[in-house]
C-alpha cells in the first residue's frame, strides 16, 4: 500500500495501522473502520482510499488531507450524576490535546474540570521512536472531588471532600488501537475530610504510593454506546504507602487487583445483549489493617438502586445481564440514536464493619434497572429507575459515561 498527501512520519504511522490488511483479500468494511479510527486522532481533515494497480498487482492508495489549522484539539466533557436527587453532582471541562508536542507522535494531554469535581490531569505521551508501539507517559494530577456517604438504608448522611495531588510515570505498549499495557509508579498526597453531616467515615491525610500494572481493552463499534465488541480494564497494584486514620499507625504494604469486562452481542439490527462482570480484592488483607476502604461502588453504572459510591468495601464481585434496543434517532444537529436499556445485576461485597476477630462477612446486593439512553451533542444522557434489595430504590439520571 502507499500513502500520499502527508509527510513521511505520518505516512509510516498510517501504513502501520493498515498492516493487518496487507496481503489479505479486500475488505472494504475493515478499511473504512481503520480510516475512521485514524481520523479519530484529530490529525487529519479527511482520509480517502482507492484501489490501484502497480506492476500488475492490486494495491491500496490512501490519501491524507492535513488540517489547515494547528492543534490543540479541544473536546468538551460534561458530567452529571443525579443518583441522589437532593445532591446532584455536576462538572464541566475539556480534554485539550497538543499533537506532536516536542517530537512527532508525542502528545500533551490535559484534562481540566470544574464543578462538583475540579482539577487538572496532565500526561505527556511519548513514543520511544517514531511509529513505535512502546511509549513513556509521565503525568501530574491535582484533583478535588465530592464524595457522598450514606446510611444503611441509602439515605445521604454526609458529604466529604477528597483532595489529591501528585504524579507518576508509566512505561507502556499499544497493541493495535484497541489494547494497551502499562506499568508504572504513582505517588500523591491524599486528604479525605468531612464537609457536611455526620462523621460516618474515617478522615485521613497523608502520602499514597503504589506500583501498578494496567491493561485496557476497547474493541467496540462505538466508544459511547457500543452495540458490538468488548471493553474491559484490569489493574494490579502494590501499595507501599497508604494514609492511616490513626495517628502514629503506619498501614502495612498490601496488594490490590480490580478488573471488569463487558461483551456486547448484537442479536438483530436494533437489539443487543450485554454480558458483564468484574470485581476487586486486596487478597485477604484485613479491613482493620487498611483503614479507609479501597473500593467504592454504586450508582447509574453499577448497582443503580444504590447511590454513587454508596458501597465501601475491600473486596467485591458482580455480574450483569443487559438488553439494549434502538428505538429512534435524533436529527443530526441534536445527536444520534435513542436506546432503551434494561439491566439485571447481582454480586457480593465484604463488609468493612465486621467485628474485630470475627471472620469476614458479606452482603449480596442485587437490583434491576431500566431507562432511556439518548446520545446527544453533549454526550450520552441516561434517565431511568432501579429497584434493589434491602429497600433500595431510586430514580436516576446522568450525563457522560454510560458503560
Amino acid at each position: 500500500m502507499e500513502v500520499a498527501g502527508t509527510d513521511s512520519h505520518s505516512a509510516e504511522a498510517i501504513q502501520k495501522d493498515f498492516q493487518p490488511a496487507v496481503n489479505q483479500s479486500i475488505n472494504t468494511e475493515e478499511i473504512q473502520k481503520t480510516i475512521l479510527d485514524i481520523q479519530g486522532d484529530g490529525r487529519y481533515a479527511s482520509l480517502n482510499y482507492t484501489m490501484v494497480d502497480k506492476n500488475g498487482a492490486p494495491g491500496l492508495l490512501v490519501t491524507a488531507d492535513e488540517k489547515s489549522y494547528a492543534p490543540p484539539i479541544i473536546r468538551p466533557q460534561v458530567t452529571l450524576d443525579g443518583s441522589q436527587y437532593n445532591n446532584v453532582l455536576f462538572s464541566i471541562g475539556a480534554r485539550i490535546t497538543f499533537l506532536n508536542f516536542g517530537s512527532y507522535g508525542s502528545e500533551l494531554r490535559n484534562d481540566v474540570v470544574v464543578g462538583s469535581q475540579y482539577g487538572l490531569h496532565t500526561e505527556f505521551y511519548h513514543p520511544l521512536r517514531v511509529g513505535s508501539s512502546w511509549f513513556v507517559a509521565p503525568q501530574v494530577l491535582f484533583d478535588s472531588n465530592q464524595f457522598n456517604a450514606y446510611t444503611s438504608s441509602g439515605t445521604l448522611a454526609s458529604i466529604y471532600r477528597v483532595k489529591q495531588a501528585g504524579g507518576g510515570m508509566d512505561i507502556g505498549y499499544q497493541l493495535g488501537r484497541s489494547q494497551e499495557f502499562r506499568i508504572g509508579y504513582v505517588t500523591e498526597y491524599l486528604k479525605y475530610s468531612l464537609q457536611v453531616g455526620e462523621n460516618t467515615e474515617p478522615t485521613v491525610s497523608g502520602r499514597e504510593g503504589y506500583a501498578q500494572f494496567q491493561y485496557t481493552l476497547l474493541h467496540v463499534n462505538d466508544p459511547v454506546i457500543p452495540t458490538t465488541g468488548q471493553e474491559g480494564a484490569f489493574r494490579a497494584q502494590w501499595f507501599e504507602a497508604y494514609p492511616s486514620p490513626v495517628k502514629g499507625y503506619s498501614i502495612p504494604a498490601f496488594p490490590l487487583s480490580q478488573g471488569s469486562l463487558a461483551q456486547f452481542v448484537p442479536i438483530s439490527e436494533r437489539n443487543t445483549l450485554i454480558f458483564g462482570g468484574g470485581g476487586g480484592t486486596v487478597y485477604g488483607t484485613k479491613n482493620a489493617n487498611i483503614g479507609l476502604p479501597v473500593f467504592s461502588i454504586g450508582g447509574p453504572h453499577l448497582f443503580a438502586a444504590y447511590g454513587t459510591n454508596e458501597i465501601l468495601t475491600n473486596e467485591y464481585g458482580y455480574g450483569q445481564l443487559g438488553y439494549l434496543r434502538q428505538v429512534a434517532r435524533l436529527p443530526p444537529f441534536l445527536g444520534g440514536n435513542v436506546y432503551v436499556l434494561g439491566r439485571l445485576e447481582g454480586g457480593a461485597y465484604q463488609r468493612v464493619d465486621t467485628p474485630l476477630g470475627q471472620p469476614p462477612q458479606y452482603r449480596n446486593p442485587a437490583d434491576g434497572a431500566a431507562g432511556l439512553i439518548v446520545n446527544t451533542i453533549f454526550g450520552p444522557v441516561l434517565i431511568g429507575g432501579a429497584v434493589g434489595d434491602a429497600g433500595h430504590h431510586r430514580i436516576f439520571f446522568s450525563l457522560g459515561r454510560v458503560f
